[in-house]
C-alpha cells in the first residue's frame, strides 16, 4: 500500500490505488477541506483509514494510521458500538450518529456513507462536531434542577409531582416520609383531581398512628416541563390541625394565621416558579378576563399588576409568530379543550425569548370556558442551539468567501514595476487603504486594477476578513440580483435553498465590483441602496438586512460619458467616486516592461520545469515599441507562449505575434473621471489624435459595423458627445478613401 502527501494537504497522506480516496484526493478539495475546523474521516467499507483532514490533528489521527483498521486506529476504539454503527450505514445506506468523548472535549459523531457514481456505497465518512459546551449547558441544567431538588427537600411540608393518573414522579423528604399514608389518601385525591374543580384546595382528616387524628390541607397547582406533554401537577400537604382546632367565626388571631398559611404558601408558590422560570395564568374566554402570577408578568418584562389585554400580550409576540400566535388563541377560545405550543417574543431591546405553554381548558355549569395553565420561559435551554446555528451560518459564509478566493486567479501574485507612473498609483494605494472610504478604479482592460483593489483590501483594517471579487459583466442580468444579495427558497425556478449573496459573505470585509460599468440600471438602483443605507434585501424576502462592507468599483469604461447617454445614473457615479485611481497603461510604463518580463519568465519557466537564464535583447526592444492595447494581460499572454515554445536558456519573441496589432492605429486613451487637471489636456489631445484617425480611416462614418465607434470600441453616442466636446469637423473626412490594413 503506497502513501502520498496530496497539494494542499501536505502531512495527511491518502491510498493512491482506492478509488475513493482518488476522487477525494484532488488539489482543491483537499485545501477546501483542510481549511474547516470540522475533523472530517474517510473509511473503507472494509473499515480500513483512507484520508483525514488536518483539523483531525487535534483528535491524534496520525499518518501512520492511514491504511489500518478500525480497531487499530487508536483513536476510534474509544467511541462505543461504531463498528456495528459503520455496519448498520454501509448496510441501509442511511446515516447514523454516535458520541465520542476524547480528553475534556465531547463530540458528536456523524457516520454516512459515501457513494460512487453508479450509487454503489464506496466508503465511510465520519465527521465530528465539538459538543462540549452544549453539553456543558445540559450539566448546567441538571445542575440547576439538583439545587431545586435540594430547596424543596428544605420545605418542611410534603410535596410531590403526580401524573394525571396520580403516578408519583417525584417528592421531597418530608413526603417519603409520609409515603405510606398515601394509600388511604388516594380516593380524596382522586377526587381532586378528577372533579368539577380539579385543582381546588380539600382538606380531609387522616388517622396517622401514634398521633391520631390530624386535619391536612392539599392543594395542587399544574406544572409543565419541556419536552413532556403529559399533565404533571404538584401537590402540597400541609397539617393545619392546629389552625382547625383554634379556628372560630370571629376569631380575629385565627383569620391572622390563615392569611399567614396562605401568605407562605403563596410565596413558596411563587418561589418555585421564579427558580424555574415558570409563570401561571388563567383565562375566563367570554370576558377575556386574564389572571397572571407574579412571575409571568417578569417573563413578559411587564409592570406587575397592571392590567392585561390580549392585545397588550400580542404585542409582545414575535412578528414570525404572530399568525399562528392568533390562530391558537382562536381555535382554544372556541374548543376549550387542552392545548400546548411554543413561541417567540421581541423584547423592547430586540432580545428574544423562547416560551413554552401548557394549559388546561374547563367548562362550568353554563358551558363557560376558563383556562388555566403555565408559561416557562426555556430560552436557556436554547442558546446552546443558537449558538451553533450562528456558527453553522459564519462557516457557510467563511467557505463561500474560500470558494471565490480558490476560483478567482489573480493575473500574477504582486504589482511589479518601479516607474513614476506605478509609484503614484501605489501612494494613492497606501493613503486610501487604511480608511473606509469607496474606491473607484479606473483603466484600460488589463491593467490589473484588480490587483490594485486587493492591495487596497490587505492593507486596510479589514484584511483579516473575506475580499469577494464580482465580475458585473460576466453575471446574466437576470441572476446578478440573486448573485449579489443573495435568495430565498422558492423566490424563482430554480431556487431550491436558501443562498446568501455576495454582499452578505463579504459582511465585514470588502467587496470588489470589477466591470461596474455593465450593471444594468435597474440593478444600478438597488447598488445605490447598498451603499446610501448599508442595507438590502434577498430575491423573495421583504426584510432589510443589514451590512458592513466596503465598496471596491473598477471599470475600462468612460463612466462620464456612460452618464451622457443615459446608461449610467449619475448619483451611482457620485456614491462611487468618493475616491479614484487611475492605472496607468503599460504604454505609459514601458520602462516597467524588463522587470515585468523577467518576472514573468521566471513564474511560467517554473511552473513548465525549464531554466531559461537569457532574454534577447532584440526581444526587449521589440516589446518595449510596442503599444501593448491588451497591456499587461497581453503581455503575460506573449511571454507564456514565448517560454512554451522555448527550448533553450535564451528566450525570444517573434516579431509576426506583435507586428499585426502594432501597424494598427493606436487605441485612444479614454478620458476617465478624477484624472488630476496635470494630465487632462495630455488625454485630452491624445483622444482628439485617435479620434481623427479613426474617423479618416472610415471615411467620415461615425456609426455601422465600420464606423469609428465600432473601431474605438465605443458606443455611437459617446463618439458624438467626444466629437462636439473636441471641436471636430467630421465632414473634412468624408473626401478621404478609408485606409485598409491587412487582416
Amino acid at each position: 500500500m503506497a502513501t502520498a502527501n496530496p497539494r494542499g494537504g501536505p502531512g495527511f497522506p491518502c491510498v493512491n490505488s482506492d478509488h475513493t480516496a482518488a476522487n477525494l484526493a484532488t488539489p482543491h478539495l483537499i485545501n477546501i477541506l483542510d481549511t474547516v475546523d470540522v475533523p472530517v474521516v474517510v473509511l473503507r467499507p472494509d473499515f480500513t483509514l483512507v484520508w483525514f483532514n488536518k483539523a483531525a490533528n487535534g483528535l491524534a489521527f496520525l499518518p501512520s494510521g492511514i491504511g489500518r483498521t478500525l480497531r487499530d486506529i487508536s483513536v476510534l476504539p474509544g467511541v462505543p458500538r461504531l463498528e456495528e454503527q459503520c455496519n448498520q450505514v454501509i448496510a441501509s445506506g442511511l446515516e447514523s450518529r454516535a458520541d465520542f468523548h476524547y480528553e475534556h472535549k465531547w463530540f458528536a459523531i456523524r457516520i454516512f456513507p459515501y457513494t460512487k457514481d453508479d450509487g454503489r456505497i464506496s466508503g465511510i465518512v465520519l465527521t465530528f462536531t465539538n459538543v462540549t459546551a452544549l453539553r456543558a449547558s445540559i450539566d448546567q441544567v441538571m445542575y440547576e434542577r439538583e439545587c431545586t431538588k435540594a430547596i424543596l427537600n428544605a420545605v418542611a411540608d410534603p410535596l410531590v409531582v403526580l401524573s394525571a393518573d396520580q403516578r408519583i414522579l417525584c417528592g421531597n423528604h418530608a413526603f417519603y416520609e409520609m409515603f405510606l399514608e398515601l394509600a388511604s389518601l388516594r380516593t380524596k385525591l382522586k377526587q381532586m383531581l378528577e372533579g368539577t374543580h380539579p385543582l381546588a384546595s380539600v382538606e380531609v382528616n387522616h388517622v396517622f398512628p401514634g398521633e391520631g387524628q390530624r386535619t391536612l390541607s392539599i392543594d395542587a397547582c399544574p406544572l409543565s416541563l419541556p419536552g413532556h406533554s403529559e399533565r404533571r401537577i404538584l401537590v402540597t400537604f400541609q397539617d393545619v390541625t392546629a389552625r382547625k382546632q383554634a379556628e372560630e367565626p370571629n376569631d380575629l388571631r385565627a383569620i391572622a394565621v390563615r392569611k399567614e398559611e396562605l401568605r407562605r404558601s403563596a410565596a413558596f408558590l411563587a418561589e418555585a416558579q421564579r427558580l424555574s422560570l415558570t409563570g401561571s395564568f388563567s383565562w375566563r374566554v367570554t370576558t377575556n378576563r386574564i389572571i397572571w402570577s407574579d412571575q409571568l408578568y417578569r417573563i413578559y418584562e411587564l409592570e406587575i399588576g397592571m392590567p392585561l389585554t390580549l392585545e397588550l400580550i400580542r404585542a409582545r409576540v414575535h412578528p414570525e409568530d404572530l399568525a399562528s400566535h392568533e390562530k391558537m388563541v382562536k381555535e382554544a377560545s372556541i374548543r376549550g379543550t387542552d392545548f400546548e405550543y411554543e413561541y417567540r417574543l421581541r423584547m423592547p431591546d430586540q432580545s428574544i425569548k423562547y416560551l413554552h405553554v401548557v394549559a388546561h381548558g374547563t367548562r362550568d355549569e353554563d358551558g363557560r370556558v376558563e383556562y388555566i395553565g403555565t408559561v416557562q420561559d426555556v430560552t436557556a435551554g436554547r442558546t446552546a442551539f443558537e449558538e451553533i446555528k450562528a456558527l453553522k451560518d459564519q462557516l457557510y459564509k467563511e467557505n463561500i468567501a474560500l470558494r471565490e478566493e480558490i476560483n478567482e486567479a489573480s493575473m500574477f501574485e504582486e504589482i511589479v514595476g518601479s516607474s513614476a507612473a506605478l509609484r503614484k498609483v501605489l501612494l494613492e494605494v497606501a493613503k486610501v487603504a487604511p480608511t473606509d472610504s469607496t474606491v473607484l478604479i479606473m483603466g484600460e482592460t488589463g491593467t490589473g486594477k484588480e490587483l490594485i483593489a486587493r492591495a487596497i483590501h490587505k492593507r486596510s483594517e479589514r484584511s483579516g476578513r473575506a475580499f469577494i471579487c464580482v465580475n458585473c459583466a460576466a453575471i446574466p442580468a437576470s441572476l446578478i440580483a440573486s448573485e449579489l444579495f443573495g435568495h430565498e427558497k422558492g423566490a424563482f425556478t430554480g431556487a431550491l435553498q436558501r443562498r446568501a449573496g455576495h454582499f452578505e459573505a463579504a459582511d465585514g470585509g470588502t467587496i470588489f465590483l470589477d466591470e461596474i460599468g455593465e450593471l444594468a440600471l435597474e440593478m444600478q438602483i438597488s447598488l445605490l441602496r447598498v451603499l446610501q443605507e448599508r442595507e438590502f434585501q434577498r430575491v423573495g424576502n421583504s426584510q432589510p438586512i443589514s451590512v458592513d462592507v466596503r465598496v471596491l468599483a473598477a471599470t475600462n469604461r468612460d463612466l462620464d460619458a456612460a452618464v451622457a447617454a443615459g446608461t449610467f445614473r449619475q448619483d451611482l457615479l457620485y456614491r462611487l467616486n468618493v475616491f479614484p485611481i487611475r492605472v496607468p497603461s503599460l504604454r505609459e510604463r514601458k520602462n516597467d516592461i524588463p522587470v515585468l518580463v523577467q518576472y514573468l519568465v521566471e513564474q511560467f519557466a517554473r511552473r513548465a520545469g525549464k531554466r531559461i537564464t537569457e532574454i534577447q535583447k532584440k526581444t526587449l526592444s521589440l516589446l518595449q515599441s510596442y503599444d501593448w492595447p491588451g497591456n499587461i494581460r497581453e503581455l503575460q499572454n506573449v511571454i507564456e507562449r514565448a517560454v512554451v515554445l522555448c527550448e533553450g536558456k535564451t528566450l525570444s519573441v517573434d516579431a509576426t505575434w506583435l507586428q499585426q496589432k502594432s501597424n494598427k492605429q493606436p487605441r485612444p486613451t479614454v478620458f476617465l473621471a478624477g484624472v488630476l487637471a496635470d494630465d487632462r489636456k495630455e488625454f485630452a489631445h491624445r483622444e482628439l489624435r485617435a479620434i481623427e484617425a479613426a474617423l479618416a480611416e472610415c471615411g467620415g462614418r461615425v456609426s455601422g459595423p465600420r464606423g469609428a465607434a465600432a473601431k474605438l470600441g465605443i458606443p455611437r453616442q459617446t463618439l458624438d458627445s467626444k466629437i462636439e466636446n473636441l471641436g471636430i469637423d467630421k465632414r473634412r473626412f468624408k473626401v478621404l478613401s478609408p485606409t485598409r490594413h491587412p487582416a
